[in-house]
Order: C-alpha cells, then structure tokens, then sequence
C-alpha cells in the first residue's frame, strides 16, 4: 500500500487552499509542478483499511483563485479507466457563489501513462470569478448528505393524496442511517402496520402501512462512485409524485418500496467502488453478514419479507463503457424470457437514450468474475434476489455518466382515450438539491423505465406504444421471440459445428463455443423490427413509418423469415 494521506484534507500551496475534508470529498496531497500547474493525488477506496485499489474518484475545493488567471490541473496517480481516454469525457466543476450548476469542463484534456504504473490526466481552466470557491469531480457529486436533503425535499412537496412514510431500516457499519421510503396511494393501504423484522427497523417507531398492490423494489448506490444511480432515482421521484397521468397510474397499481443509498459510508467517505472495508457489497448478497455488510443483510431480508408481492426489481448503477443506457437481465426459460427481454425493449421504446441491443441476458453475466475481486456476479443483487424468489423482471440498470445527444427518435404519446398526442413537459423548472447541466438526461432515462412497466402491465394512460413500430404489445412480444429463437438457433449451429469438427479430431483447439459475433457499432437508427442480417442498402427492403402504419415492400428472397413474424401486425392493420 502506498503511504498516502487521509483522503480528506486540507492543504495550502501559495495562497490557494485545496481542499476536501467534506462529504464524498477524495483528494491525499498536492504539488506544485510549474507556473500555476498543480499535481493532485487521489486515496485508493478503503486506503485505511490497507486496499490499494479503485484510484478513479476524485473531488476536492479550492480557495484563493485569482480572476482572469489560467491554471492547469493534473490527477497524477489514477488506475487507468477507457473512459478518461474517451473523446466525450470531461470533469465537472462548479463554483460557489457564481455557478453552483456542475458544468463539464471546457477545453482540451490530456490522459497519458505516468510514473509507477499510474496515468495523469490533465486539463486547463480558466477563472472567471473572484472570491469564489472551485469544485472539480470525477463526475457530478451527489453526496450521502444530499441524499438525505432531497428525500426531505420529495417528502415535502409530494401530493396530499401520496402516502410517502420515510423509516430508518438499518445503520451501515459507521453508524449512518439507511433509510427505506414506501410510496404509493393512500388508498393502497390497509390500516394494519408491517411486521418487524430481526435486525431491522432500530428506531422504536411506527411501521409503514400493510400495502395492498403489487411491489416496485428500488435501489441504488451499492458502488459509490456510480453517481447517475441518485439522479435517476431523482427523476423516478419526480415521476410517481407528480400530476404527470403515468405517475399517477404508477402509484395507483403499485406500492415502491426504496433503499436510495446502499453504501453511505462509501459515499461519504470517496469511495469508487467498495465499502470502508474494500468490499464490493454488489456480491454480497448471496450471503450478507449482518455485522460486516449489514445494508446487504437488511435489504435481502426486507426484499424476502415481500417477496410473494414483489413484481419489478431495479438496481441502478452507472457505467462508462458504453455509448448507452443498458441493463442486465437474467437468462431465463423460454415464456419467461420473452416477458424479461420485453421490458427491456418497451424501455428503448420511451427513452432516446436506452439501447435494447446493449442489453445482457446471458449466463455468463449471472455467473461471470470480477477481474480484480474475482468475485462472481451470483452475489449481485441481481441475481441472487431473483433466485430468492423467482420472479421475472430482475434487473441491473446501468445509466452512462453522460450522453451528448439522442441515439435514435421515439414516437410521441397519445392518450390511449381520446387517440390525441399528449404534450410532454420539458421545461424542468423544480428546485433540486443537486444542480447538474444534463439532469433532462437523467430524468428521462428514468421516466422510459418506470412509463416501460405501464405498458408491461397495460395501464398506460399516454403511451407511445400505438405509435411505435409494434403498435401493440403482442406484436413486441413475437419480435423479442423470433429475436430469441434465432440466438438459439446460432448457438445450435456452432454446437453441431464443433462436435463435428470432434468426431473428425479437428478440434483439439476448439475447447470452448465459438465466440458470437461482436455488435458492430451502429449509427442512429430507428426502432425496427428488422433484423441487423437484412442490408439496409437494398432499396427494396425499406421501412416507412406513418402513424405506426408499416408497409414493407416485398423481397421475398431477402426477407423470408419475416411473414410469420409480421402476420399480427397485418391482421390488425
């Protein structure tokens, strides 16, 4: 381990203090390195407790900056990560008071190989404000201490018909209270209190109410650093508690059970990716010990207290590898598959920044290693709970840091009643704890997820399903089974293929199935029942899209397999 430190300090270099002795601050030492050009150094998570992993996370303060002055700002000791190498990355920065919105910071940045196995990244800035304290992050903060404020803040601004009960389910291992909200209609209730659980609920105070309607399980921040995890979860708030008509068919047939931070003493602490001890509590959950992990223990318990009513089960996370929002899902039996595979795909349908292609429902990612931890996904959230119950709709929801633009159009709502366009809100004007220049982003990520289970369920009061390419939703389900059947029937041809190559002793190379092949990367597209194999360059072979009409012209040799899967959709043209 390197001697470094405590991750949160204070330190003073001619006239300039930097600092980040605050919530979720990460910054260990600072050099001068030339005229105005600072050198930072980050903690590994869980340094005190002697880890050396996770140099990723990074945040800190500074005072004393003069106006119209350039500086140049250098992370010297991070772990290399492909996405500080990536075109679209930047640091966020804000200052206070002056601009207290996170903004990506301008210009050019630099990543390349350091000393010691490390990499440096480097950017310029330019200070445009006096007297004002700077702020630089990895990504945009949102801290264990604003979780807390904007619970208080949904809490206070919700509508008189809401049942919002805020109780404390368990205190993490440095004693922080972890809070489990329940929303839903008052209506939804019955007057008798929950049961108490052992280990659970320390706080000698009422229980949340009996719920009468199906379960939405939510949560979020298992890994620290995964920030978009508490701004998605900010937009589902806003969703389920406003005057938005899905919202209120959302917490009419349902009551949303939620854990907004798993990790709080990650959080607090700078954490990346694991606790104050270095353990990734995402594979804990097959079995949590209650006094090391005892936020993974009183999750899995409350989630089997209410197993026999849970319906949907969604764990955010963030990721920096892909250009998209995806998800992982389980890999199911044939039936089940089908509805698994479609929530998915109902998502991509409300949200332009949702990719069902980046989608994983393998068993390899229900079983697959970590390749520092070598710790396998079975302990995930994700998997383990659904083993714990069984149901279908099981899911880690990965949200991108940040997308520039949308990656392909999405038909407009209509209200299901009357068959006219509904017309969407886009001009945020809520207050929010958290201030960030992408938080339409966030939030409409958010809304295309919980407005996908409204059309799972076929509740949607304004869906742009009747607009979309499958206009219904047993169109959208014969889509994802010829979609499934054809993976099978690739698998199978490689499986023959290699056991043929045995019979022949030809395959002494071939211990494994052949890889599939590799998801070329796509410019914006439409949402097509098309497969990826038809050549978008024969003319023939066209698409045309008028009010959820589709008319394809015939080419019958290119496009044999699809008559079966079309013949729905003409029966109810």
């Amino acid at each position: 381990m390197d001697f470094e430190s405590p991750h949160q300090d204070s330190i003073t270099i001619d006239n300039l203090t930097f600092y980040s002795n605050f919530d979720s601050g990460n910054m260990c030492r600072v050099e001068k390195f030339g005229q105005n050009t600072y050198e930072i150094f980050v903690c590994p998570d869980a340094a005190s407790a002697g880890f050396n992993s996770y140099r990723t996370w990074f945040y800190f303060g500074v005072k004393g900056f003069r106006k119209a002055t350039s500086v140049k700002i250098c992370i010297a000791n991070l772990n290399y990560m492909k996405v500080f190498s990536t075109p679209g990355y930047r640091p966020v920065w804000k200052c206070t008071p002056g601009q207290s919105e996170w903004q990506r910071v301008p210009g050019e940045a630099f990543y390349e190989p350091g000393n010691n196995g490390f990499y440096r990244y480097t950017w310029s800035f330019d200070i445009n404000h006096a007297d004002c304290d700077y702020f630089f992050a990895y990504a945009t903060p949102y801290s264990y201490s604003d979780i807390m404020k904007s619970i208080k803040f949904f809490e206070k601004t919700c509508s008189p018909d809401v049942y919002f009960f805020r109780e404390i389910i368990v205190l993490s291992i440095d004693s922080r209270p972890v809070e489990l909200v329940t929303i839903s209609c008052k209506c939804n209730f019955l007057d008798a209190e929950e049961e108490r659980i052992s280990g659970l609920f320390p706080e000698i105070n009422p229980r949340c109410l009996v719920g009468k309607k199906p379960i939405v399980f939510i949560t979020a921040r298992v890994h620290p650093g995964e920030t978009p995890a508490s701004f998605l979860l900010d937009g589902v708030f806003k969703l389920i508690l406003g005057n938005d008509p899905r919202g209120q068919a959302l917490r009419s047939a349902f009551v949303f059970k939620i854990i907004p931070v798993l990790n709080p003493d990650g959080v607090f602490n700078g954490n990346f990716r694991v606790d104050q001890n270095g353990v990734n509590l995402n594979r804990c959950y097959a079995d949590p010990n209650e006094s090391l992990h005892p936020t993974i223990f009183a999750a899995k318990a409350y989630f089997q207290y209410h197993s026999q009513n849970i319906k949907y089960y969604f764990d955010f996370h963030a990721h920096a590898s892909k250009r998209s929002c995806f998800l992982f899902g389980n890999a199911l039996e044939m039936e089940k598959q089908i509805d698994n595979q479609l929530l998915a795909k109902l998502i991509e349908i409300n949200t332009s920044y949702f990719e069902y292609s980046e989608c994983d429902f393998s068993e390899k990612s229900m079983s697959s290693k970590d390749p520092k931890d070598h710790n396998t996904k079975e302990g995930s959230g994700r998997v383990a709970l659904y083993k714990l119950s069984n149901i279908i709709h099981c899911y880690t929801i990965e949200c991108a840091y940040f997308i520039l633009r949308p990656l392909h159009p999405i038909a407009p709502p209509i209200i299901y009643k009357t068959g006219k366009r509904f017309l969407e809100n886009t001009n945020d004007e809520s207050v929010q704890i958290v201030q960030v220049f992408n938080r339409t982003f966030f939030d409409n990520v958010s809304s295309g997820i919980m407005i996908a289970i409204l059309d799972m369920e076929k509740i949607n009061p304004v869906s742009r399903l009747p607009l979309s390419v499958f206009r219904y939703l047993e169109a959208g389900k014969e889509w994802i089974k010829a979609r499934i059947l054809a993976h099978y029937r690739l698998i199978g041809k490689n499986c023959s293929r290699l056991n043929l190559l045995k019979s022949e002793g030809r395959a002494e190379r071939a211990t494994v199935l052949p890889r599939l092949p590799e998801r070329k990367v796509h410019k914006m597209n439409l949402i097509t029942p098309i497969f990826n194999e038809v050549s978008s360059s024969t003319s023939q072979n066209r698409v045309l899209f008028s009010l959820g009409r589709m008319m394809i012209a015939q080419d019958t040799r290119r496009i044999s397999s699809f008559p079966r899967l079309l013949r729905p959709l003409r029966n109810h043209s």
